[in-house]
């Protein structure tokens, strides 16, 4: 019972943990397109409005009308970068129900409105989603409409509710390198994956110091892995190894040393070795190009890539996922899941050298609260090695089935 106890919470821990290094882009849920309704004005001071990776805050609470955010005029033109005088921000009042107001920064004119869902942008008629309005005497102005036509790109997180801001130049470079790398990754066949990973998992009054090493060779074209693990927990060191290979997964159990095997459908395989050999997802992903910023390097033959990033809603799915496929069990959900991240390319060629993740996740279940801080580093080498993974006759004539309910051998724990 005891030996059971600790493979379901090591599972439980390593679903978490794959959870943390997959980058893959949750679904951002788009805004609802305006009615020709009367407007319909709410106040929404839980949205965030996060500005080329630093939180902003607002005296007056953001709106939004038909779905779309509205933010104070002259708080928001003057955070990205409009002077704050007369000369850059021009109010004029014709009556009541005439009112106008222009924002010029460098040579970009912006002129609006009040109450008008259209706008002109260096004398160009542009329609817009939502019109300025005036609220509680404040000008509340459309924060994408803005932005963009001052040079930004912005990005919506329905997840978390969170406004993305970040210079559209820094933002299309930024996905310039996440695109070559993606195009350099489809060309590679073998690597090899160097993981470790240092954590202290907290359920309750219960609390565990978790060190994982991972040496992984991954082979993407015939879809084939091996894997070994060196685990410490409680203070008691174990080792396994794992191969997979058609629809099989292959592990020994760190108590017993007992080769296993679970047979999985094609479906179900493929997705479990792309968790495994493709921990850092290279897909476009709008909030993720718009979280990173570059670092300058002290190495000239490395681009270097910074930012925090929320993956609230994708960890909670990504983890039940992660639970489903390795036996983890009914563990509490986290709930919150804020990364920091430091992805290391090659200049020449676009590969990722390495990436380092720290976190604080936190969830609270109904009988006991679970949080997660976990610091990971992950080193990429042998690119094309010359390798070859093959799983050892003696491993397939041994291997037990596996019961994933037991003990979730397609982790190797």
């Amino acid at each position: 019972m005891k030996n059971t106890l600790m493979k379901k919470t090591i599972i439980a821990l390593l679903a978490v943990l794959m959870t943390l290094v997959m980058l893959t882009g949750a679904a951002i849920a788009a805004e609802a397109d305006k009615t020709a309704d009367a407007l319909k004005i709410a106040e929404v001071p839980e949205r965030k409005i996060v500005l080329d990776g630093v939180p902003a805050n607002f005296s007056n609470v953001p709106l939004a009308i038909d779905g779309r955010t509205m933010l104070p005029l002259r708080e928001l033109v003057t955070a990205l970068g409009v002077p704050n005088d007369d000369e850059h921000i021009i109010y004029k009042r014709v009556s009541k129900d005439e009112q106008y107001v222009s924002v010029i920064y460098g040579q970009t004119r912006i002129d609006l409105t009040i109450g008008e869902p259209a706008a002109y942008v260096d004398g160009k008629r542009l329609t817009l989603d939502a019109p300025p309005v005036i609220y509680k005497n404040s000008t509340y102005i459309p924060l994408r409409f803005v932005a963009e036509a001052l040079g930004k790109k912005v990005v919506w997180v329905g997840e978390t509710k969170t406004v993305l801001i970040v210079d559209q130049e820094s933002y299309d470079a930024i996905s310039g390198i996440m695109r070559r790398f993606a195009e350099a990754k489809a060309g590679v066949s073998r690597y090899r994956m160097e993981i470790d990973i240092a954590s202290v998992i907290t359920r309750g009054e219960s609390k565990a110091d978790v060190s994982i090493k991972e040496n992984t060779f991954v082979d993407r074209v015939s879809e084939l892995i091996y894997k070994e693990t060196q685990l410490d927990i409680f203070g008691i060191e174990m080792e396994a190894k794992a191969y997979y290979k058609d629809n099989i997964a292959y592990s020994s159990d760190p108590l017993t040393g007992q080769w296993k095997k679970r047979a999985y459908t094609p479906e179900e395989f493929s997705q479990l070795f792309e968790t495994m050999s493709d921990v850092v997802r290279s897909e476009e992903d709008e909030r993720l190009n718009a979280s990173l910023r570059i670092e300058e390097s002290e190495n000239e033959d490395e681009l270097v890539l910074i930012g925090s990033i929320d993956f609230t809603g994708q960890l909670a799915e990504a983890y039940r996922q992660q639970s489903e496929l390795l036996g983890a069990g009914t563990f509490e959900l986290p709930e919150t899941g804020v990364f920091t991240l430091r992805l290391v390319f090659d200049r020449e060629t676009y590969m990722l050298r390495s990436y380092t993740a720290e976190a604080s996740v936190e969830g609270q279940g109904p009988d006991v609260n679970t949080s997660v801080d976990v610091s990971l580093s992950i080193v990429y080498s042998d690119i094309d090695g010359d390798f070859e993974i093959s799983v050892p006759e003696n491993v397939i004539e041994n291997a037990v089935e596996d019961d994933p309910e037991a003990s979730g051998a397609a982790s190797g724990f």
